[in-house]
């Protein structure tokens, strides 16, 4: 059997070509009078809405498709994406070999060759992922699917149809997150970007969510301690120290004990040492499959990118973060930073103001910024503010900051009236209670 042909006679017997697009099917995985075929018919049916007649593909494309095709399409779907991986990965071999050694210098770069290992991994585990809102949809055709679907929204009675955030204003602005959502946590440098995503992190796992947290800021060990401290409610000065007393070590230890229970859904925690790339992540995405995914620090993520500046490279990294979780529908959640103009005591900072690159607030749906003037760190507060999302309206709300008992929970929502101050004022803004 001419596996080619097979596969162009039996897509003119489809009404269209949605079933082999909806597959990641491309020409490249066709050969020779195939292909010309494959995008003959693809431009034909977009261009008349039809699939042509075989006489019609004949004459354009000057050779006979008239091969017996019995099998369904997506028979013979498989059967061609078989086939590509095979050759891609022959190719990436020999491509790999090739750079792995520089012969006029005498010389091995191993990770150029890991490298083009990763491309091709990365391309074939893509061409069986199922992509969110790759169809083409007829509106006048799925009128009832669309009616059911408000019913289904209409019954959670004002619940949240995404997962959940820790605070409850967050979840009635937005719904909570949903998947193939980018999200961005912004704040200063070291104001406790990270210990918001595992009070993040920890509420999504107790909602049965299970959860990827990327850390490139900080050895698994140390965000590890971290993670223990929130999910047993520990002092995390006296924890990290090791001075807590018997009762807290025993509540230490059943905690500990708890995370093998049935119910639990898997926490994994990645190092930096395995996630140098978006493309890493998209690999390790695919492998786990989880739900929701937190990175602390994208900007100290590395993209093949010739840009000197960091702006730019930061740009990339956005795009390719909100890419992959479209392709692979699930939740990207990653910190950064603002850039060095918002001082301490400056709480009403906007989008424009984040560091490295404006493109982050571009692609995010939404964007979290977190504000600790002194007198709100001397009250163990915090100021978090939803900043911008695509389907709400900002938010802004006054947290418990306390690390002696983990309370990172909502306090009390602060209007923008309330968020006063001159923003170049090094004095800052004052929140009015």
């Amino acid at each position: 059997m001419d596996l080619d042909k097979a596969f162009i006679c039996r897509l003119l017997q489809e009404p269209g070509c949605s079933s082999v697009v909806e597959a990641n099917v491309t020409e490249v995985m066709l050969f020779d009078e195939s292909r010309a075929a494959y995008l003959f018919l693809s431009d034909f049916f977009r261009d008349h809405g039809k699939m042509p007649a075989i006489d019609t593909l004949e004459q354009n494309i000057g050779s006979e498709f008239r091969e017996e095709s019995p099998e369904p399409m997506s028979y013979y779907i498989s059967l061609v994406k078989k086939r590509w991986k095979g050759n891609r990965i022959n190719e990436a071999l020999r491509e790999a070999d090739r750079v792995l050694v520089d012969k006029q210098k005498v010389t091995i770069d191993p990770d150029a060759s890991i490298d083009v290992l990763k491309t091709a991994l990365q391309e074939i585990s893509q061409i069986d992922t199922v992509s969110g809102d790759i169809g083409l949809v007829d509106l006048r055709t799925n009128i009832d699917e669309r009616w059911q679907d408000y019913l289904d929204v209409k019954k959670l009675g004002g619940k949240i149809d995404g997962y959940p955030f820790p605070w409850e204003a967050f979840n009635e602005a937005t719904m909570g997150i949903h998947p193939g959502e980018l999200w961005m946590v912004i704040a200063r440098l070291k104001t406790g970007k990270s210990w918001l995503e595992i009070a993040m992190g920890e509420h999504f796992f107790r909602s049965g969510v299970s959860c990827l947290l990327v850390t490139m800021e900080m050895p698994i060990s140390k965000m590890t301690k971290r993670i223990d401290a929130v999910f047993s409610s520990l002092p995390y000065g006296d924890f990290k120290r090791g001075r807590m007393d018997t009762d807290m070590e025993k509540k230490f230890s059943e905690s500990l004990t708890s995370w093998t229970l049935p119910e639990r859904p898997p926490f994994w925690v990645c190092g930096k040492g395995r996630m140098r790339t978006p493309q890493d992540l998209d690999l390790l995405i695919e492998e786990l499959k989880p739900q929701v995914v937190l990175v602390d620090g994208i900007y100290l993520m590395k993209v093949k990118s010739r840009a000197d500046s960091k702006w730019e490279k930061v740009s990339t990294i956005a795009d390719e973060l909100q890419d992959i979780g479209q392709r692979r529908v699930v939740p990207i959640i990653g910190t950064s930073q603002f850039g060095r103009k918002v001082n301490k005591n400056k709480i009403n900072a906007g989008s424009e103001d984040i560091g490295f690159a404006y493109e982050i607030a571009q692609n995010a749906d939404g964007v979290i910024g977190m504000f600790q003037p002194e007198e709100m760190k001397a009250g163990k507060e915090m100021l978090i503010r939803l900043m911008e999302h695509r389907e709400g309206e900002p938010v802004n709300i006054k947290a418990h900051w306390d690390f002696a008992n983990m309370n990172f929970t909502q306090k009390v929502v602060v209007s923008d009236a309330d968020l006063m101050g001159d923003d170049d004022d090094d004095s800052g803004g004052r929140i009015q209670y």
